[in-house]
């Protein structure tokens, strides 16, 4: 019958499918304009640009040399990261073990105000994936949330602070802690809030940005807020709302600009990020992974990926003899095409 829930639900979605689809075509008409910068990068995202892209930026670091190239964007525009923003948490983690006041052994109760199963999560395991803790809540209000996403590009993480996200996580069940590991935005967005509180601060943003960017020269780089944000980016044709969240920032609420990427990517070539040799290594029962960080195909090679309700992005670095780091953002969403991307520019010279 109409009046069963699911029904509606299925049909109103469907519809929100076809209309997407309608926009996604009108969006499509004309190719953007020519890209400018480093003339290589630029030849580059010209032969992979369609109907389809937006704003898209390229930025390859070597030793001496930082390029980058842009369409319909420049050095100051901003965007969002998404998931790229466990990378810095990564940086913050990693820094507060190398000053002794954090280590893997370190327990989410120890630090933050937490009494179910969640508390005896080690940073270690939060920082590999592994602590159990599931990708996002499976509660009543995060699945209206995220329909509320599907049909009209609300941000699912509005109004979640860090004593809401402590509440979930402290309702949050548990599977498989230690044994498999579970890709967990509650669990990296937890890490980055016990790295604050292990420093002695009490706010993510501030403390990321004296610890981690301000050592990098990284002024525009901050969280999205109603004050500081990225304009609305594009999925299927339509335009969602900006993802911000005090509570869930240290997982994907970061703002950056080609800019401040670029200083970051030239940093990372250069050995003069703060808490990167830390992050890179494996963390003790980690099973072999790094922190928040994944293991490229590459030996010595690592990645991140993200992505919010209209952007992508992503970062990459190889270590060794010839350093190379590697940024792209698009304020395009899904991630897919920017993986795509991703594998044909490490052919670029």
């Amino acid at each position: 019958m109409l009046t069963d829930p699911d029904l509606v639900i299925s049909v109103v979605v469907a519809g929100v499918i076809g209309v997407r689809l309608v926009l996604a075509g009108l969006a499509r008409v004309r190719r953007p304009p020519s890209a400018v910068g480093d003339p290589t990068l630029a030849r580059f995202l010209d032969s992979h640009a369609t109907r389809a892209t937006h704003r898209l930026v390229v930025i390859v670091a070597e030793p001496g040399s930082v390029r980058s190239a842009y369409i319909r964007a420049d050095r100051t525009s901003a965007f969002e990261v998404g998931s790229v923003s466990k990378v810095f948490t990564a940086l913050l983690v990693a820094d507060a073990v190398d000053r002794g006041v954090l280590t893997a052994d370190t327990t989410a109760g120890e630090l933050c105000p937490l009494t179910g199963d969640a508390a005896t999560a080690t940073v270690g395991q939060l920082a590999t994936h592994r602590s159990g803790l599931p990708r996002i809540p499976g509660d009543a209000t995060t699945m209206l949330r995220g329909l509320a996403f599907a049909i009209w590009g609300a941000n699912p993480y509005r109004g979640t602070g860090r004593d809401r996200l402590l509440a979930t996580v402290d309702r949050a069940r548990i599977r498989h802690r230690g044994d498999v590991r579970t890709y967990s935005n509650m669990g990296a967005a937890l890490l980055g809030h016990l790295a604050v509180a292990a420093s002695g601060e009490e706010s993510y943003d501030v403390t990321v940005r004296d610890r981690v960017w301000a050592r990098m020269g990284m002024t525009a780089t901050g969280v999205s807020t109603r004050a500081r944000h990225a304009p609305r980016g594009w999925r299927g044709g339509l335009r969602p709302a900006q993802w911000s969240s005090e509570g869930y920032a240290p997982a994907g609420g970061v703002v950056s600009t080609p800019d401040d990427m670029a200083r970051f990517a030239a940093a990372m070539v250069g050995g003069d990020v703060p808490g990167l040799a830390t992050a890179l290594s494996p963390v003790d029962g980690g099973g072999g992974d790094p922190w928040l960080w994944a293991r490229g195909r590459q030996p010595m090679s690592f990645w991140h990926n993200g992505e919010t309700g209209g952007y992508s992005a992503y970062v990459s670095l190889v270590r060794g003899d010839r350093p190379r780091a590697t940024v792209l953002m698009s304020d395009r969403a899904p991630v897919t095409p920017i993986m795509r991307l991703a594998e044909q520019v490490a052919r670029v010279g």
